[in-house]
C-alpha cells in the first residue's frame, strides 16, 4: 500500500459505509507492511473502513501509518451489526503496530465496535468478541476539525453492544494530545453496553494530555451500561495531564465506572499519576477515579504516585456509597488539597 497512492491519500480503505463490507477476512497470519492512509478530512478509516460484522483474524499489520478524522483504526475504521443481522461481531488474534493521527472515536485496531447500528438499540443476544488482540502504537490527536481527542484506546477507541467481551489482550501505547481529551484508554477508550467483561489482559501506556481532560485509565478510560466485570487486569506507565483547565476523573486503570453493577477483581495498576497543574481537578485514584455503581472491589492492587487537587485516593479517588472495598491495598505517594486518602 503505496503512499502516493490517490493523489497521496494512500491506501483507500475497504468498505465505506453507503457500500459496507460485508465479508469477515483470514489473514493466515500473513504480514501487511507498511500500510499507509493520509485522510485527516475522512472518517471510517482504517485497512477496512466500514464493515457489517462478521469475523477477523489472523492477521498482522505492521509500521502502519494513518492519518483520519473519526472512526480510525489499524484494522477496522468501524464495525456494526444492523437490524436484520444476527451473531457475533468477533475480532481474533490480530497485532497492529505504528502510527495512528485521529480525533475521535480511534484505536490501535479498531476505532468503533457495535453489536449494532451506530446509535440505535443493541441487537439482542448480539455479542462483539475481542480476544488474543496486541498492539504497540502511538496514538496523537489531529487537529483538522474537532479541537478535541475523544473516545481513544490502544487497541479500541469504543466497544459497545449486548454482550461486549475482551479477553487475552495486551497494548503497548504511547498516547498524546494537546487537545481537549475524554475518555482516554490503554486498551479501549470507552466500553458500553449490557454486560461488559474484561479479562486476562495488559496495558503498558504513557497518556500525556496538554489540555482539559476526563476519563483518562491505564486500560479504560470510561466504562458504562447495566453491568461490567473485570478480572486479571494489569496496567503499566504514566499518565501525566498538563493544564490550567479541568482534569478530572483519571485512574490508574479505570478513569470511571459508571454501571448499575461492577464485579473487580484480581487487578493490579502500577501506574504514576500527576494532574496537579489544573485549575479543576478531582476524582484521581491509583486504580480507579470514580467508582459508582452496586458492586465490590476485592484482590486488587494500586502502585503508584498519585497527585491531583480534591477526592484523591491510592486506590479509588471517589467511591459511591452502594460500593464496597475488600482484600484491597495502594502503595505509593498521595498528593492533593482536600478529600485525600491512602486508599480512598
Amino acid at each position: 500500500p503505496s503512499k502516493g497512492e490517490d493523489d497521496g491519500k494512500g491506501f483507500i480503505p475497504i468498505g465505506t459505509e453507503e457500500m459496507p463490507f460485508t465479508g469477515g477476512y483470514d489473514g493466515g497470519g500473513f504480514t501487511i507492511d507498511g500500510l499507509s492512509i493520509n485522510r485527516p478530512e475522512e472518517s471510517n478509516i482504517g485497512l477496512f473502513g466500514y464493515v457489517l460484522g462478521s469475523n477477523y483474524k489472523n492477521i498482522v499489520l505492521q509500521d502502519i501509518d494513518i492519518k483520519g478524522l473519526r472512526f480510525v483504526g489499524g484494522l477496522i475504521g468501524i464495525s456494526i451489526l444492523d437490524s436484520n443481522q444476527d451473531g457475533n461481531v468477533i475480532i481474533d488474534n490480530v497485532f497492529v503496530n505504528g502510527i495512528i493521527n485521529a480525533n475521535k472515536e480511534a484505536g490501535g485496531v479498531i476505532g468503533g465496535g457495535y453489536s449494532t447500528y451506530y446509535g440505535d438499540e443493541y441487537n439482542t443476544g448480539s455479542s462483539l468478541i475481542v480476544d488474543n488482540v496486541r498492539s504497540n502504537i502511538q496514538l496523537t490527536s489531529s487537529t483538522y476539525y474537532y479541537q478535541i481527542f475523544d473516545v481513544v484506546g490502544g487497541i479500541a477507541g469504543v466497544l459497545a453492544g449486548d454482550n461486549v467481551k475482551m479477553s487475552n489482550c495486551n497494548a503497548i501505547s504511547e498516547i498524546i494530545s494537546n487537545d481537549v481529551s475524554m475518555g482516554v484508554g490503554g486498551l479501549v477508550g470507552v466500553f458500553t453496553g449490557v454486560s461488559i467483561e474484561i479479562q486476562n489482559s495488559i496495558s503498558t501506556v504513557n497518556i500525556s494530555i496538554g489540555n482539559a481532560a476526563q476519563n483518562l485509565g491505564g486500560i479504560i478510560g470510561l466504562g458504562t451500561g447495566q453491568s461490567i466485570a473485570l478480572k486479571g487486569l494489569e496496567a503499566a506507565g504514566n499518565i501525566e495531564v498538563n493544564s490550567d483547565d479541568y482534569s478530572m476523573r483519571i485512574g490508574g486503570l479505570i478513569g470511571q465506572v459508571a454501571v448499575g453493577y461492577y464485579g473487580i477483581s484480581d487487578v493490579l495498576a502500577t501506574v504514576n499519576i500527576s494532574s496537579l497543574g489544573t485549575e479543576e481537578n478531582e476524582d484521581v485514584g491509583g486504580l480507579v477515579g470514580l467508582l459508582s455503581g452496586i458492586g465490590q472491589l476485592e484482590f486488587s492492587y494500586a502502585v503508584g504516585n498519585v497527585s491531583g487537587k480534591e477526592a484523591v485516593g491510592g486506590l479509588v479517588g471517589t467511591l459511591t456509597s452502594n460500593g464496597k472495598i475488600t482484600n484491597s491495598y495502594a502503595r505509593g505517594h498521595v498528593i492533593g488539597n482536600s478529600q485525600v486518602g491512602g486508599l480512598v
